[in-house]
């Protein structure tokens, strides 16, 4: 019987090559892809900063998801979900 793969969500303030600040971006830029190696099922959750260039990246807003809703210090914030694949991996990061 095959064995199914570990499915793992990382999330992260920062990762290369989206956004970058210190080490973090780094750390986070390389393990997704060494777990992709070795047969692990990543996703990345990051901020969508106004630094990262949506078109170098080809990051589109998330098909058949529409604008949400969150209540952030006791006011009602609408955000949408975007995202876009790890630049030579198959890696999904929203």
């Amino acid at each position: 019987m095959k064995k199914k793969p570990l499915r793992i969500i990382l999330v992260t303030t920062e990762i290369v090559p989206f956004s970058k600040v210190g080490g973090l971006a780094d750390v986070m830029g390389a393990l997704p892809d060494e777990l992709e190696k070795i047969g692990c099922e990543v996703t990345i959750f990051t901020p969508f900063y106004s630094s990262i260039d949506r078109g170098a990246f080809g990051i589109e807003p998330e098909r058949g998801v529409s604008a949400l809703h969150v209540d952030v210090a006791g006011k009602r914030e609408r955000f949408r979900v975007f995202s876009a694949l790890k630049p030579g991996t198959t890696i999904k990061v929203y």
